[in-house]
């Protein structure tokens, strides 16, 4: 299911180009079994850092909580250690935990950033309008299979 065209805006406005953070795939796979050893993770392709353009309000409450006011966007899981998210389908975060180089790490999830990315603005108010449209097409590529 293609994005609706009202989404336009956000996959094909402004974004800062991200160069990949990490480069090699070794050091990539070393980090990633030193540092987050037996937590679930995601390899993730073509992606974008969501900064919230937010009411502090709601910037103060995700701080408050040790979270910072970013999601990750993935148009492409290329592999999910518990199976949540099917190949190829794309995928929204919870907000940002902590960013470590290649490592975009949610409250449930360190997601592995593979290749390079891009950085853009969004409000939230569009982020749960594109992650109702993802969720409902996961389910809809689930079902097909």
């Amino acid at each position: 299911m293609p994005p609706p065209a009202t989404f336009q805006p956000f996959f094909t406005g402004p974004a800062e180009r991200i160069p990949a953070l990490c480069p090699d795939e070794d050091d990539r796979l070393r980090r990633l079994m030193r540092s987050y050893r037996g937590q679930p993770y995601c390899l993730v392709s073509k992606w974008v850092i969501v900064e919230l353009d937010a009411e502090q309000v709601l910037i103060d409450e995700l701080n408050r909580d040790g979270l910072q006011p970013r999601v990750l966007f993935a148009r492409r899981v290329i592999y999910d250690s518990r199976g949540r998210f099917g190949r190829e389908n794309y995928v929204w975060t919870t907000p940002l935990k902590c960013l470590d180089r290649c490592f975009f790490i949610s409250q449930n999830t360190v997601y592995v950033l593979i290749g390079d990315g891009q950085r853009q603005k969004a409000s939230p108010d569009l982020v749960n309008s594109l992650l109702a449209h993802a969720r409902a097409a996961n389910r809809d590529s689930q079902s097909e299979r």
